[in-house]
């Protein structure tokens, strides 16, 4: 009975799109929209709830079909509407241990069990489905997609009206929402009332409505998240830090913290290169940046200086890094994310290391920078160095 079951996938299939018999108490559907992520795009689930456990076996073998409609301002993420309900057809035909090709080959065009027709920005046609679940199949999650929203507005899900008259569909005409399959051993695959309709043609819309997310400058956060903690949107792209706490803007916005103030250690997304608290300009780790050590040994290794060479009448006493390998290894681990004062995209002798030994030496403004700014320099004012620097300083 399994077996033949299975074999009239076609069947089923047909039954998704076009067969509709007598509905049972019906299951619910709706939309669970999450929070915006860093790319500004919103998560939305389409869930099943009210399973009775005759339902729930009634959609070993079943399909779906409805269409999404998005409001002015909210658009479909390209790519993003997936699902382990309706798992890929090979891994179907795996789990159900069955030659897929005798029901494959029948119906022409359909290779993947779910299938999306864009019409427009504004409407889009999914159908789905499966002959049994896979071991990765979820039981209450029909599928997810992504939408972008650049002002408020909702996204809401309907009956498909089906308007073909090749199909027999000689005028608009709804079609049932969700269709299982009997679990009455004596209903043969191809009697019509093998595919009970769970949800209907009738159901009435479902939506979820998301609040304005605006991202002018395309940098992956809510420009009003950005104005209320920069006061502006060309502070950040998101990949900076600007509290330099280890954890860059966009990983700030993530994790729902301030940008702005420093927060612990150790959190999702941290980096601690970029946690000025821990990577600063004293090398040798005693607790202060100075001229006649820490200055030395970084100019010392910008000049390819290692080993003894390195270190010789150049680290405190009161060291906590005192050995040139630790010294060393401390220097190539923060070089690229700190000592980059100009900006420039390298680590050079001439600019940064001059520049970082004049700050020590408490040259300021135009003495700090004088002929010391390197090619394609970002901070290219006293000022925009300073600013950069002082952090570095314990």
């Amino acid at each position: 009975m399994k077996s033949l079951r299975i074999n009239h996938m076609l069947a089923v299939f047909a039954a998704i799109l076009f067969l509709s018999s007598v509905a049972f108490a019906a299951p619910t559907i709706s939309l669970i929209a999450g929070s915006p992520d860093a790319s500004n795009q919103t998560e939305i689930k389409v869930n099943l709830s009210g399973l009775s456990a005759d339902q729930i076996n009634q959609l070993k073998a079943s399909g779906t079909a409805f269409t999404l409609e998005f409001d002015e301002g909210v658009t479909l993420v390209a790519g993003s509407v997936e699902s382990t309900f309706f798992d890929m057809f090979q891994a179907q035909f795996d789990k159900a241990g069955t030659d897929p090709n005798s029901y494959t080959v029948p119906v022409e065009g359909y290779h993947q069990p779910l299938v999306v027709n864009n019409e427009g920005a504004s409407k889009a046609m999914i159908a789905a489905a499966r002959c049994t679940p896979t071991d990765n199949s979820t039981e209450n999650e029909l599928m997810k997609f992504k939408v972008e929203a650049t002002q408020e507005g909702c996204v809401t899900l309907t009956p498909t009206v089906l308007h073909n008259d090749s199909a027999g569909y000689t005028t608009p005409t709804p079609i049932d929402v969700l269709v299982g399959s009997s679990t009455d051993p004596n209903i043969e695959p191809t009697d019509l009332n093998a595919y009970p309709v769970l949800i209907d043609s009738l159901m009435p819309p479902v939506s979820v409505c998301l609040g304005s997310v605006v991202d002018i400058d395309k940098d992956g956060l809510p420009d009003s998240w950005e104005s209320e903690h920069f006061g502006s949107i060309t502070v950040t792209d998101g990949s900076s830090d600007f509290d330099h706490d280890g954890y860059s803007d966009a990983q700030e916005y993530t994790n729902n913290t301030d940008p702005t103030v420093q927060n612990e250690s150790g959190g999702p997304g941290y980096n601690e290169l970029t946690d000025y608290r821990v990577t600063n300009l004293d090398i040798d780790g005693n607790g202060t940046a100075s001229l006649g050590s820490d200055g030395v040994l970084l100019l010392r290794y910008l000049y390819n200086l290692r080993n003894d060479k390195l270190i010789v009448n150049a680290v405190e006493p009161s060291c906590v890094r005192c050995d040139a390998t630790a010294i060393q290894d401390y220097i190539a681990k923060v070089k690229d994310a700190i000592y980059d004062v100009d900006g420039s995209g390298t680590v050079d002798l001439g600019s940064d290391g001059v520049i970082i030994l004049r700050y020590m030496y408490n040259l300021r403004n135009e003495k700090l920078i004088d002929s010391a700014i390197g090619n394609n320099a970002t901070r290219q004012t006293a000022t925009e160095i300073q600013d950069y620097i002082s952090p570095l300083i314990p």
